[in-house]
């Protein structure tokens, strides 16, 4: 109790707290908004399957006209498990909270990793860095789960390349959570096999003085990827992020990162405190530290979905770097004093949060679902509804448009396959054979863009009739000579 209260005087206190205090309430206060990713009604669906079925086999089998002639597994059960469940026992506004909750972790876990290597005015700028791009990806989503496990990780990697962690017992647990609720377990044992071969490369002498300092990281990544195989899919389990990569280039968030793009200045701000840091002499520019830096920009600069994983991964390593920085020094912080901020700053984060659920209490979990009228509307036919539809309204229709709709494809990537998922986007802009495929789907109805090629097509020369619009989707009707 004596240090907690030391802690709030004011030789306790610099500037750099306040900051840091002030960035992570508005990260948290920001998050205060309906659901805003596409994908996580499916994935809602998909976790109350598990619950139901008690079965992780070709869920959502019967979702579309079309089935793939393979099943499909999903990575993530035990992240869609807590969604599904949640929803069914509150309702979606459980997925608000569960953000809620997850960035809140996040951003604990942060304060207390950063301020336990680093200075106050050097974490507050990594922090800044780390969540640039944070407000794209705290959405309702499995990714989630990965965030604090990242911070966990480049913790970890810092320790080794700095060989001050012999602690190898949190690894094995750690990723066998990872791999249960999220596919990005995998960087685990990459991340720490490359750390013990940057160790290895570092260290003079023969060929044995190299195995053994890089062994220590070498013990973690295979206990990373023993943890990270029990898990449904076994070795699948690997394979299925790089399967998955394959079909996400029609995806938005996949796309390599353009140098100049807005969401990147947050990493680009890591990497240059790392290198004032090595030109200036504060810090030596070590084969190890500069090699996991650059991997890591690399893997982040990859996809705009791996910006923030790969900051949250250098925070740690840069934070120690930084503070070596004169403008970022200030005063030393001991292991024990950061901690109890860090405390202190978490109690004060839980606070907001508290507040903040009220606030979510009143909001609308659906006000971004579109097309969610089109989708009830749907619900209320007694015909069979089979929907030639875009592959972003595939997950609000298959929530709300009732339990025998069919859909011409939904939100899962793996499931289709890049080719798949490029023809269909070609159909709603007449391109390549988009009559075949238009027709193969063998819909009565079409939830489409109001303003595609494909609308005007049917409505203009096919005799569908427009129902009702919602948002940028509009709804079609065959005419009867096609049902």
């Amino acid at each position: 109790m004596m240090r907690m209260r030391e802690l709030v005087t004011r030789h306790q206190w610099e500037p750099a707290h306040v900051a840091l205090l002030a960035l992570s309430s508005a990260v948290v206060l920001l998050t205060l908004l309906p659901i805003t990713d596409l994908d996580a009604y499916w994935h809602v669906l998909i976790g109350q399957q598990i619950l139901g079925t008690r079965s992780l086999t070709d869920l959502g089998a019967d979702w579309t006209v079309q089935a793939p002639s393979s099943p499909w597994h999903t990575t993530q059960w035990l992240a869609e498990a807590i969604m599904g469940g949640s929803v069914h026992a509150v309702g979606w506004a459980a997925l608000l909270w569960l953000r809620l909750a997850m960035v809140v972790i996040t951003i604990v876990t942060v304060l207390v990793v950063l301020l336990r290597r680093a200075t106050a005015a050097a974490s507050a700028v990594v922090l800044l860095g780390a969540l640039n791009p944070g407000l794209h990806v705290f959405q309702e989503r499995p990714l989630l789960a990965s965030l604090p496990l990242c911070v966990w990780l480049g913790a970890l990697s810092h320790d080794l390349l700095e060989r001050q962690s012999r602690r190898l017992w949190p690894v094995f647990a750690l990723t066998l959570l990872w791999a249960n609720v999220h596919g990005l377990w995998v960087l685990a044992p990459a991340v720490l096999a490359a750390v013990a071969i940057l160790l290895a490369i570092e260290q003079p002498g023969s060929i044995r003085q190299r195995i053994v300092a890089g062994r220590i990281a070498a013990t973690a990544a295979v206990l990373a990827l023993a943890g990270g195989l029990l898990t449904p899919l076994g070795f699948g389990s690997v394979i299925a992020p790089i399967r998955f990569h394959g079909s996400t280039a029609a995806i938005a968030e996949w796309q390599t990162v353009v140098a100049w793009s807005p969401a990147a200045w947050g990493l680009w701000l890591l990497l240059a405190l790392m290198v004032v840091a090595w030109v200036t002499g504060r810090r030596p520019a070590r084969v190890g530290t500069v090699g996991f830096t650059m991997l890591v920009v690399a893997f982040g600069l990859s996809a705009y979905r791996n910006l923030m994983p790969a900051g949250l991964l250098l925070a740690p390593l840069v934070a120690a770097h930084a503070s070596s920085l004169p403008w970022l020094r200030r005063r030393p912080t001991t292991p024990e004093r950061a901690t109890a901020l860090a405390v202190v700053a978490g109690v004060l984060v839980i606070a907001i949060t508290l507040g903040a659920v009220l606030i979510t209490a009143t909001t609308d979990p659906l006000g971004r679902a579109q097309p969610l009228s089109i989708a009830r509307a749907l619900a209320k036919e007694t015909q069979p509804v089979r929907v030639f539809n875009s592959y972003n309204a595939s997950g609000v229709l298959l929530a709300f448009g009732g339990p025998s709709i069919q859909l011409a494809i939904d939100g899962r990537a793996d499931r289709y396959g890049n080719a798949r998922i490029q023809q269909h986007i070609r159909t709603e802009n007449l391109q390549g054979n988009w009559q075949a495929d238009f027709a193969s789907a063998d819909a009565n109805y079409a939830v489409i863009g109001n303003d595609s090629p494909l609308a005007y097509e049917l409505t203009t020369h096919r005799g569908w009739k427009r129902l009702r619009t919602d948002g940028e989707y509009v709804l079609l009707k065959a005419p009867p000579s096609a049902n």
